[in-house]
């Protein structure tokens, strides 16, 4: 879960106008977290499991975000 320490990084990577992406978000209770301290960009099995490159292109799609959502 989120610590004192993760809360405090998020703020000072805003601060200094760093784009943050979260990795190895699994669950949708890390997302709800993230996306209420202002992260926009994460990856994790909640999204989709490692894939080759090609694989990947396909399950885009060309979408620029990733929804909360099962496809």
């Amino acid at each position: 879960m989120a610590t004192n320490f993760h809360i405090r990084s998020l703020g000072v990577a805003h601060h200094l106008g760093l784009h943050v992406v979260a990795e190895g978000v699994e669950t949708g209770e890390q997302a709800e977290f993230l996306i209420a301290s202002g992260c926009e960009t994460m990856q994790g099995y909640l999204f989709a499991r490692p894939m080759p490159l090609q694989d990947w292109l396909k399950h885009a799609g060309g979408r620029q975000k990733a929804v909360l959502a099962t496809d």
